[in-house]
């Protein structure tokens, strides 16, 4: 089958939908084969160059919050969708991470843009990862 345009997008977005759910569920280990080995991941806090160092970091991040009765949404939107020549797709979409407690407090927004490079290999893949904050 031809990857028309809606195709590749209803596959990414589909891929994306999986993707966040792994991760707001706490399923790191099936989150994580979402990366390439040698992945790249950078964002205001952190840089990691490989699938283990995203591993590692999001597991001691999940522990933490689940340790402070903490759960992150995260919702996509703005999904902006660019081919290359080279088989890379590029993807900008914003995403707002909700930060949810246990207590009745109102809930943290944390607003982000983030820029995927996906590779197709019968499935989405994620090269590379670049995160930034908005205001900082």
């Amino acid at each position: 089958m031809l990857d028309t345009p809606s195709n590749q997008l209803f596959s990414i977005l589909q891929f994306y939908g999986e993707h966040f759910s792994r991760i707001d569920g706490g399923d790191i280990q099936r989150w994580v084969r979402d990366f390439a080995e040698d992945a790249k991941f950078v964002s205001p806090t952190t840089e990691m160059s490989t699938a283990e160092e995203i591993f590692n970091a999001a597991t001691k991040a999940h522990e933490t919050r689940t340790q402070q009765g903490v759960k992150n949404r995260h919702y996509q939107s703005g999904v902006h969708i660019k081919d290359s020549d080279d088989g890379k797709v590029s993807v900008v979409s914003y995403v707002l991470v909700v930060m949810l407690d246990d207590s009745e407090a109102q809930p943290r927004l944390l607003s982000t843009v983030v820029r995927d490079e996906l590779v197709n290999e019968g499935r989405w893949i994620v090269r590379a990862r670049r995160i930034s904050f908005d205001g900082q």
